[in-house]
């Protein structure tokens, strides 16, 4: 399970980095505070599917796809 948030960790640090999207936006959009967010980049925590499905829809990302980046 850790190998797999710091996997899902690299790549929303990555993909929010080269998109220019800013945490607390991210947060708006999924429905979770910035704290969530911030832990899931650092590796400290993953997303629930509720949250792995907000976001793959919010950055146009296949959620089946996602959600097994982000081991679920």
């Amino acid at each position: 399970m850790r190998r797999d948030r710091e996997y899902f960790a690299e790549w929303l640090s990555r993909t929010l980095a080269e998109r220019d999207i800013a945490g607390g936006e991210v947060a708006r959009a999924v429905g979770v505070n910035d704290s969530a967010i911030s832990r899931w980049k650092n590796g400290k925590a993953s997303p629930g599917l509720d949250s792995v499905m907000a976001l793959a829809e919010f950055l146009g990302a296949d959620p089946v796809g996602l959600a097994v980046t982000a081991g679920l």
